[in-house]
């Protein structure tokens, strides 16, 4: 047996039946298929594969609609993951894919979108006032909160400055950063409790 022979033998291929017919493509991918654990199949020249599984599924990520394959990783112990989308649905709406993968018994996916920016979230989310919120948004709602305490500071340690000078420099340094990062808080608590947006 030779190499690429062993290779084959021991990792799975998706081998989708590709020809012509009445001039169509017809592209035919199994809609069922044996979970495969590599490491069962190189240890035993004889497996043949676990339990079956489903190997289409369908795809909703905003404008983005259409069929992928189950990835397999339960020989990880893991959930099983999505690739992306081998086939995009342009012949309808949303409710029409819908209604066609009930026809073929084909399950969906419908990815969220993030209640900021809009795109599909295909990771982690954080839930913030009842709306998902995708990494990139949380992170940017972080520097923004970051850079609003440090403006707020800074403007309240030039205030809290001038009011010292005036009062002939009762404060030192510390106690007039002291001042700035208390006040700092208190701000930023209020702004978070009245506008509930950071």
């Amino acid at each position: 047996m030779t190499d690429l022979e062993k290779q084959n033998k021991n990792y799975k291929i998706m081998k989708n039946n590709i020809y012509k017919k009445d001039g169509n493509l017809v592209i035919e991918i199994s809609l069922k298929e044996k979970r495969w654990n590599p490491y069962d199949s190189m240890a035993d020249e004889n497996y043949q594969g676990g339990e079956e599984m489903d190997s289409i599924v369908g795809i909703i990520m905003g404008d983005e609609i259409g069929f992928a394959h189950w990835i397999d990783r339960s020989y990880k112990g893991k959930s099983d993951d999505v690739s992306t989308l081998f086939y995009n649905y342009w012949e309808g709406d949303e409710k029409e894919f819908v209604a066609l993968c009930k026809k073929l018994e084909i399950e969906i996916i419908e990815y969220p979108q993030c209640g900021t920016c809009g795109k599909s979230i295909l990771g982690c989310m954080t839930i913030k006032n009842g709306k998902p919120i995708c990494f990139d948004c949380e992170n940017k709602t972080k520097k923004t909160e970051s850079q609003i305490e440090n403006n707020i500071k800074e403007l309240l340690r030039g205030a809290i400055t001038t009011q010292n000078i005036i009062n002939e420099g009762v404060l030192n340094e510390v106690g007039i950063n002291y001042m700035a990062d208390n006040l700092t808080k208190r701000i930023l608590e209020i702004f978070i409790k009245e506008n509930n947006q950071i």
